[in-house]
């Protein structure tokens, strides 16, 4: 698969499997998140749109910015961001606050089977750096005014690439 798409994939494997964000140990994508815009091949027309509030909480991420710069004369290193976007039912900060930080612990520290975070299985490198995060609280106005709130932040992946040989 195409290095996006792997470090994309990379994301959801870490947030998929860390335990606090678990609903069921035997459903491998069973998690809090009540719905999520994976943006994966099996669903290539998918459009992010508000989730309703049976949906919530729902968890998005996309890739948003590719910096590559050259390490050497054969290899670039591919600096990628991802927005991740998460909606909660009404304006109570406890339940974002609490997802964020699982979802931050679930990048860095969930480990597959041969004890390597997910992250760096997909590529090469631990998840890099995560930038500010927004609290937004938000009405729903075509849903009769339901009040939720929208999280956002990016988190930074690294990975590298020969543009000659594949």
């Amino acid at each position: 698969m195409a290095l996006l798409t792997d470090a994309r994939n990379g994301l959801w494997q870490a947030i998929d499997n860390w335990p606090a964000l678990k609903l069921n140990a035997g459903d491998a994508k069973a998690t809090v998140f009540r719905k999520t815009f994976r943006f994966d091949s099996d669903a290539p027309h998918q459009r992010m749109v508000m989730p309703s509030l049976s949906e919530m909480p729902c968890l998005a991420i996309r890739s948003v910015q590719v910096d590559p710069e050259w390490i050497n004369n054969r290899q670039q290193g591919w600096p990628i961001a991802y927005l991740l976007t998460m909606w909660t039912a009404h304006w109570v900060l406890a339940q974002p606050e609490g997802l964020f930080e699982d979802v931050v612990n679930a990048l860095y520290r969930s480990v597959n089977g041969s004890n390597v975070e997910y992250v760096r299985a997909a590529t090469g490198y631990p998840a890099m750096s995560y930038g500010d995060v927004s609290f937004e609280p938000i009405e729903m106005g075509e849903q009769n005014g339901i009040k939720a709130i929208r999280t956002s932040w990016t988190v930074g992946l690294r990975t590298t690439k020969d543009p000659f040989s594949g």
